[in-house]
């Protein structure tokens, strides 16, 4: 597979990409600092943003058009200080902390979603997961319905939203996972469990968020033949995400409803035919 060449079967090589990591953030403060690097990408040469990071916090997160007490055991969660927030994505409800990696990838519009179809912006952007799983040891394939598979089990989900003239891709990496906290955080079956993996797992060994972060930060770097320039967030942008942060991600008015507004959203982004898998 040449990785170099686009799916509209013409490419221009990109040369830098902005990098950025972080661990120990909160579930407000990661979901702000994605959508601000979305709405604010960067200049000249850099022409996407990536972010690894691992939230320092447990927390469980639904999609930008669910209801969170269908999604999630509200009473459970606050009675063991777990966070519960919504992403500015689609996708189905997830559970996020140290042993899952966050992946986010803010980028022009212009490039790379104008000229493919959303499938093909899921299938672009989960080479670099592909080759980082690989790096690790570890054979993964992308599905339709926007997973990454080892072993025919679920290890990433991915999800993807346009936000003003950019657009931002999500998805959650496995290193580990704490099934029964699963279970007891997310309304699900049983049986769903089942059909997830880890890189733990896979590997037979503890797979650290660490270790899966330089993996995937080097599968996108050969995949997109790209060199990753560290810009650590600048006092101003950590001045206006702290803003964003406060008035959308930690407003209970985002989290948890009103429900009728995501129902119409979701109808109108279905109208237009544009799929968002799980997350």
């Amino acid at each position: 597979m040449n990785v170099r060449t686009c799916l509209t079967g013409t490419c221009s090589l990109i040369n830098k990409w902005r990098y950025l990591e972080d661990d120990g953030c909160t579930s407000s403060l990661g979901l702000a600092t994605d959508e601000f690097l979305a709405r604010h990408l960067p200049p000249s040469p850099y022409s996407h943003t990536l972010r690894l990071y691992a939230y320092g916090e447990r927390c469980a997160l639904v999609g930008k058009y669910q209801e969170v007490s269908s999604e999630i055991n509200v009473e459970y969660c606050k009675t063991h200080a777990i966070a519960i927030n919504r992403r500015p994505t689609g996708g189905g409800a997830i559970i996020m902390g140290k042993g899952q990696l966050g992946v986010a990838i803010a980028m022009p519009l212009s490039e790379d979603f104008s000229l493919l179809k959303l499938s093909m912006v899921f299938k672009r952007y989960s080479l670099g997961i592909l080759l980082g799983l690989e790096r690790l040891g570890l054979r993964g394939e992308f599905r339709r319905g926007n997973d990454i598979l080892v072993g025919g089990k679920k290890i990433a989900g991915m999800a993807f939203a346009t936000i003003d003239d950019a657009g931002l891709f999500h998805a959650s990496l496995l290193a580990d996972l704490d099934e029964e906290l699963m279970q007891m955080v997310l309304r699900i079956p049983r049986s769903k469990t089942a059909t997830l993996t880890t890189a733990s797992r896979e590997l037979g060994r503890a797979v650290t968020t660490e270790e899966m972060r330089q993996a995937v930060k080097e599968g996108y770097q050969k995949a997109f033949g790209i060199e990753m320039a560290p810009k650590p967030l600048r006092q101003e942008e950590v001045e206006e995400i702290d803003s964003l942060e406060k008035a959308k991600y930690k407003n209970p008015i985002w989290i948890f409803g009103p429900k009728s507004e995501f129902r119409s959203q979701e109808a109108e982004v279905r109208t237009k035919k544009i799929l968002y898998s799980d997350y």
